[in-house]
C-alpha cells in the first residue's frame, strides 16, 4: 500500500508539472506528456523486475557474515531517527514471488540453517533494491527532453520506494545475526552437556560380575 501511495504521488506530480510547464510553457502536447510518463513508469517497472530476478542468482555466493554486510552503529541511529520500527511491517514482502522465501513469516528461528538463509535473503533484497534505485536513473532517457519536469519526480519516487526496503533489511539484520550467534551458543552448550552426560555414564557403569 505504501509503495502504491509513493508511486501515485510521483505520477501525479509528473503529470501536473508536465501539463503546467511542459504544455503551457515549453509547448509540448498533452499526448507527449502522457506518453513520457507512461514510458518512464514501464521502464522503471521493468528495471525493478529484472533486478529482482538477476540478484537471486547471487544468493549462494553471498557470505552473510562478511564485514561488507555488517550494519554500523551510526546506521542504527539513522533507523531510529526515521522510526523504521513503526513502519517496517507496512512494507510489502515480494521476495517469495522470486525465490519462494517469505521474509514476512518468521519460521523456525531456532534452526540456524533457516536463520542463515533469512540473513542471506535480507542481503539479496538489499542488492535488488539498491540496483533498482541506481539503474532506475536510466529511465530518465525515456522522457527526454522533459526529464526535469516529468522524469525527475518519478525517479525520486523510485528511489524512495527502493530505499525504504533497504532500510528495513538493514534494520532487521543485526537482530538476526544476534539470534544466529545465540543459537550457536545454545547448540555448543547442548553438545558439551551431552558429552558430559555420556562420560559420566561410562564412569558410573557397573563392572560385569562375569569373568
Amino acid at each position: 500500500m505504501i509503495f502504491a501511495i509513493v508511486a501515485f504521488i510521483g505520477t501525479i506530480i509528473s503529470i501536473i508539472l508536465g501539463m503546467s510547464v511542459g504544455v503551457n510553457v515549453l509547448g509540448f502536447t498533452d499526448g507527449y506528456i502522457i506518453r513520457s510518463v507512461a514510458n518512464t513508469l514501464l521502464i522503471l517497472l521493468g528495471i525493478n523486475i529484472v533486478c529482482a530476478i538477476v540478484c537471486q542468482f547471487f544468493e549462494k555466493k553471498i557470505n552473510p557474515f562478511s564485514k561488507l554486510h555488517q550494519v554500523g552503529k551510526w546506521e542504527e541511529k539513522v533507523f531510529k531517527a526515521f522510526n523504521v520500527r513503526v513502519w517496517k511491517d507496512k512494507i510489502p514482502e515480494l521476495g517469495k514471488t522470486f525465490n519462494g522465501f517469505d521474509k514476512s513469516q518468521v519460521g523456525d528461528m531456532k534452526d540456524n540453517q533457516h536463520v542463515r538463509r533469512f540473513i542471506t535473503q535480507t542481503i539479496v533484497a538489499e542488492y535488488v533494491h539498491i540496483s533498482s534505485a541506481i539503474l532506475g536513473c536510466f529511465a530518465i532517457f525515456a522522457c527526454l527532453p522533459t526529464w526535469h519536469i516529468v522524469g525527475l519526480p518519478l525517479l525520486l519516487a523510485n528511489i524512495t520506494i527502493n530505499m525504504m526496503p533497504v532500510m528495513v533489511q538493514r534494520y532487521n539484520r543485526p537482530k538476526l545475526m544476534a539470534l544466529y550467534k545465540r543459537n550457536e551458543r545454545r547448540e555448543q552448550f547442548s553438545k558439551t552437556t551431552q558429552k558430559g552426560w555420556n562420560n559420566e555414564s561410562i564412569f558410573n557403569k557397573r563392572p560385569s560380575s562375569r569373568y
